[in-house]
């Protein structure tokens, strides 16, 4: 007999509890999970677009040189550039490399701490190397038990099955295997509608939809649903996807998706594209941080059009009381231009129209800065 404590978030219960060996792990799993209040444990501290891409970047450049065979024996490098990476909510593969590569540098106690750290993320057991860890596998499965238990828990399978029946509606006759479905097509902006309703009322409620309700493996984003709607859509939908990405809970990639989305759909309605996300400090100057990540997409567009576009950047106004801020809003379109440049966006690509042009308030609002497009010629 032994006397086991719980402290749970609303109280502690001390009671006299006889177990045997075989149900000793089950036990701690029980305890876990109530004293998780089921929330999930991939970190949450807050990312910027910014230090997302830098740690997308070292991402890429690991996996690159891992395809390329160039990892050899550097393995303190490569673990630098994954701890960087790991921001990039790789939590699963990340963790799983670096306790390999702990490994293979004899530094088990790091290496135990990010393979177990792995199995938080959703990565199986059967994927451990078994010689490497040869001297460690009772214990990493014990740990596997506690953390895929936890991690299963963490995931949402209701949600996941309303998210890929609204998925499968979105494609129905979208996907060119389907049956006649030139003549059926016209019945596609119907079930658009009814999912972004849907969608709507999901987010309102709870918010966007964190990965770790959603598992390592699923692949059916509900933001494809976003990129079929309109211009108002969009911009309901993007505050919400923008929020969770700010607070870690999903990956930036998700918000670029819409961005791009937006400029490469919306010109078309007026010849205008909006940049509705740049943002302005009290002294009416552009503020560049607040701006980063729509100007930072801007800063692809040639690799969206995949063929090179001239842009030209204007400032509006809405009344003549607006014609005051003209000399600042100049100044505001040169950084945005010098941002761009150092953005690596071509600078013979890129001009400034030096007039406000005069806008129809769309009351979608923050319609300060904008841009036109033109095929550019050498």
């Amino acid at each position: 007999m032994s006397d086991v404590t719980i402290i749970s978030f609303s109280k502690t219960i001390t009671f006299k509890l006889k177990m045997n060996k075989k149900y000793h792990t089950l036990f701690i799993v029980f305890i876990f999970l109530i004293n998780s209040n089921l929330s999930y444990s991939q970190p949450t501290q807050k990312i910027t677009y910014k230090e997302f891409l830098e740690a997308a970047e070292a991402s890429s450049t690991y996996t690159k040189a891992w395809r390329e065979k160039k990892i050899n024996n550097e393995y303190q490098k490569w673990i630098d550039v994954l701890k960087k990476a790991i921001k990039s909510k790789g939590y699963a593969s990340q963790s799983y490399n670096i306790g390999d590569m702990y490994a293979k540098m004899n530094k088990y106690d790091s290496a135990l701490y990010y393979m177990k750290e792995s199995y938080k993320y959703g990565v199986k057991l059967q994927y451990t190397d078994t010689i490497l860890f040869k001297n460690y596998l009772s214990e990493l499965k014990e740990s596997y038990t506690i953390n895929r238990a936890y991690y299963v828990n963490q995931v949402d399978s209701a949600l996941i099955k309303k998210l890929s029946l609204m998925w499968e509606k979105d494609q129905k006759y979208r996907n060119y295997k389907t049956k006649n479905r030139d003549s059926l097509y016209k019945y596609q902006p119907t079930l658009d509608s009814l999912n972004q309703i849907e969608l709507k009322k999901m987010v309102e409620k709870d918010g966007w939809f964190p990965d770790a309700k959603l598992g390592e493996d699923f692949y059916k984003k509900p933001t494809i649903i976003i990129t079929h709607s309109d211009q108002k859509t969009h911009l309901f939908f993007l505050k919400y996807v923008v929020e969770a990405a700010e607070k870690n809970l999903i990956h930036w990639f998700d918000c670029e998706m819409i961005m791009l989305d937006f400029f490469k759909r919306f010109e078309q309605e007026d010849g205008l594209n909006k940049l509705r996300f740049t943002y302005l400090d009290k002294n009416g100057n552009i503020d560049l941080e607040r701006s980063y990540f729509q100007l930072k997409v801007l800063a692809r567009l040639p690799i969206i059009y995949r063929t090179p576009k001239i842009i030209t950047l204007f400032a509006t106004y809405y009344n003549e009381n607006d014609k005051n801020k003209f000399s600042t809003h100049t100044k505001n379109l040169q950084q945005i231009k010098k941002f761009l440049i150092e953005e690596g966006y071509p600078e013979d690509q890129i001009k400034i129209k030096y007039e406000f042009r005069k806008v129809i308030d769309d009351k979608l609002g923050n319609f300060m800065f904008g841009f036109t497009t033109e095929d550019f010629y050498r």
